[in-house]
């Protein structure tokens, strides 16, 4: 424990209040996982006696007050009643009179609803959560879990983080806030989509969603996988399986996506719908740029990464300077293929990367204007195409080969 942690936690003691920690560090801390955040409840003392105690805390939050201390993020217990439809819609309540217990019911489930007691170092566990984590449950603390629509997609995230299995009544409650969860922003939905991608399990993300009929609010056209089956088997539970594949293969999400994506598109064998689904998608939840761009690089590159040897001498330039300059590259490409299992074993010798990187090198723009004795005109880039060409087929193909 550091020295700012013990000062605080006397004085709050001093002033007739009690600290504990609370929230994902605690969980993990039972987990043996390692966790930054450092997140304390405060409770016998009132809002202005805790600005009178600490006058240097600065004050995070909107909706209601957090203190930042040294990196250390402290509030005051609190409850909370629905005032209105959405994830923020809610009145919060904190006085000294409110116990431990009381917060920690508010929280969405067990095994983030437990405390820890800094003065004694003893769990505070009013709903068995420590049970639940040893047995990997999760399940809604209360029926305030049903109050915010955001709880969804934070229960399936955590599913997929941490590997656990959701237990039906949770199921049932994350049902009833269907059409609630229209109201949760973009930006919060992505976020916890994001976390489920970098995950060891993206996949639970999705069948969580599924299993409590809520997959197709925001997240549509993974939904509609459901409907249909390919290759003798149901498209969802096949696009799932490859997801998981690219987990062994990468811990890049913005190839995890691009994956994800081009699975979905070859169970369609539509490179037309699967673009519609990938730009509506963005726009539902506000997917960055780079994964777009990641997506629409393997739809134009995959095929021909596939069946490279059958490429004329042109389309292969095009290929490997298009690769290159990509944000997927050809270690990207080459995981999709391996996750799909259509990756073509006589390329394990081919070095795509070093020779694209050699022929955008050595034939450049200044390598042009010094052949030609010219300037940058209409045919320069035609002039550089095919100068790249005559050198590819030179120094690779029928020349060096397998660089």
């Amino acid at each position: 424990m550091d020295k700012t942690l013990k000062e605080i936690i006397e004085k709050v003691k001093e002033n007739g209040g009690k600290i504990y920690q609370v929230g994902g560090s605690v969980r993990d801390e039972i987990l043996g996982i390692p966790n930054n955040d450092e997140d304390y409840c405060v409770t016998g003392l009132e809002e202005e006696e805790f600005e009178n105690i600490f006058p240097n805390a600065l004050e995070l939050g909107k909706s209601f007050k957090v203190y930042n201390m040294d990196g250390k993020e402290i509030a005051l217990a609190r409850t909370e009643k629905k005032t209105k439809l959405g994830h923020k819609g809610f009145e919060i309540c904190t006085n000294k009179n409110i116990t431990i217990e009381q917060d920690l019911k508010r929280r969405d489930i067990t095994i983030n609803s437990i405390a820890k007691d800094l003065y004694t170092n003893k769990y505070i566990d009013p709903f068995n959560g420590i049970s639940d984590i040893k047995n990997k449950i999760i399940r809604a603390t209360s029926d305030a879990f049903c109050e915010d629509p955001l709880r969804v997609y934070r229960v399936a995230r955590f599913s997929a983080t941490l590997d656990f299995f959701v237990e039906d009544t949770t199921i049932n409650m994350m049902e009833t806030l269907k059409d609630e969860m229209l109201y949760i922003s973009k930006e919060r939905v992505f976020k916890e989509f994001y976390k489920a991608m970098k995950s060891k399990n993206p996949q639970k993300f999705f069948e969580v969603l599924y299993k409590a009929n809520v997959l197709n609010v925001h997240f549509e056209e993974i939904y509609n996988l459901s409907k249909y089956d390919y290759k003798e088997e149901n498209a969802f539970k096949y696009v799932m399986k490859k997801l998981k594949n690219s987990v062994d293969l990468t811990d890049d999400e913005n190839i995890r996506f691009a994956v994800l994506m081009i699975c979905i598109g070859n169970t369609m064998e539509n490179n037309t719908i699967l673009k519609l689904n990938l730009n509506s998608l963005a726009k539902r939840i506000g997917l960055p740029k780079k994964w777009i761009e990641c997506v629409n690089s393997a739809i134009m590159n995959i095929d021909k990464y596939i069946n490279y040897n059958k490429l004329n001498i042109l389309q292969k330039v095009d290929f490997l300077e298009n690769v290159f300059k990509s944000n997927i590259g050809f270690d990207g490409l080459k995981i999709m293929c391996i996750a799909n299992n259509c990756y073509n074993i006589e390329y394990n010798n081919i070095n795509f990367e070093k020779i694209a990187e050699e022929m955008l090198r050595k034939i450049d723009g200044k390598y042009i204007i010094n052949k030609y004795n010219t300037k940058h005109d209409k045919l320069f880039k035609e002039t550089l195409r095919k100068e790249r060409a005559n050198w590819l087929k030179n120094n690779i193909h029928g020349g060096r080969k397998n660089v």
